[in-house]
């Protein structure tokens, strides 16, 4: 472990001691956030069926899977899997692990927004280093913020940090796979990153799927897989996003923006955006400009 990485478990450690009182057992921290601490030689590891990144803060852990046996030091991380076995072993020393809870959709909409997801085989030591110590500080950033007025709004903000950390780092394949229950199909997610980086560009399901070498049916299932929902909606995200945000910048009239993400019809575009941001643009962009003004008002009343 580098310098680096030892410094910011020592840290997350103390964050989490200092938020949980003293005693065995499970502490939630925060939704989706539980510290355990025990000192017996046996830990109940969380329900596998909703998918969760562990790291070791004291002691060791011992996972005896699929006939390999993987000890956990402090600073390592445990991405859940379906064949995750219920119980691990530990030491006789005390110890305490964190376990972080993410959702299926938190992140499917990180895998829209990245170009590559990271894994084990592409990591030097130096980086592995780097990206632990940063997922280890968003964890300790979100606890902090469990104290925070703002708390609900911030820690959403983290979420997405976290969720990004985990899918562009070292355990990348592994939390991607883990929403899924499929081993990531690489192929399929270089054309995500093409058609995040093409959205506006008018594409086949049939033209996707001979690039990947695979018929239109078992493209669009693997993709489904991974990205957590079809290619042409992937796409229509992508457009009815870039859209908003270039509406509310007022770089451009609504048929003007719609021309500019790739849509033909005007009126198909407005269609399509109602249906997705649950307003007409006009509507929409009017009602976030109203709450930014709000906001900004409040915060120089402050």
């Amino acid at each position: 472990m580098s310098r680096n990485t030892a410094a910011a478990t020592r840290r997350l450690q103390r964050s989490v001691t200092d938020a949980i009182p003293a005693g065995l057992g499970a502490h939630t921290l925060l939704p989706g956030l539980i510290a355990y601490r025990g000192s017996g030689k046996t830990f109940r590891l969380p329900n596998a069926g909703r998918p969760y990144a562990l790291v070791v803060l004291e002691g060791a852990l011992t996972i005896n899977q699929l006939g390999n046996s993987t000890q956990y030091s402090p600073g390592d991380f445990l991405i859940s899997e379906i064949h995750t076995p219920p119980v691990a072993e530990t030491n006789d020393l005390p110890w305490t692990v964190l376990v972080y809870e993410y959702t299926s959709e938190e992140i499917a909409l990180t895998l829209l927004r990245i170009d590559e997801i990271g894994s084990t085989s592409r990591a030097t030591r130096q980086t592995l280093d780097t990206e632990e110590s940063r997922l280890l500080f968003s964890l300790h950033r979100l606890i902090e913020l469990s104290d925070e007025t703002e708390g609900s709004f911030l820690q959403e903000l983290v979420r997405n940090e976290i969720s990004y950390r985990l899918l562009t780092g070292v355990h990348g394949a592994a939390v991607a796979t883990s929403i899924t229950g499929f081993q990531i199909d690489f192929d399929i997610v270089n054309i995500n990153g093409w058609i995040k980086r093409n959205f506006r560009q008018s594409f086949s399901v049939e033209d996707l799927a001979r690039a990947s070498g695979m018929s239109a049916s078992s493209f669009h299932r693997k993709f489904r897989d991974v990205v957590q929902m079809g290619p042409v909606r992937c796409q229509k995200v992508l457009r009815l996003s870039e859209a908003r945000r270039l509406l509310l910048e007022g770089a451009a009239s609504v048929s003007d923006v719609a021309v500019m993400v790739g849509y033909e019809s005007a009126s198909q575009f407005t269609r399509e955006y109602k249906r997705e941001f649950g307003k007409s643009p006009r509507q929409d962009i009017t009602h976030l400009q109203e709450r930014l003004h709000r906001l900004a008002e409040r915060g120089t009343a402050t």
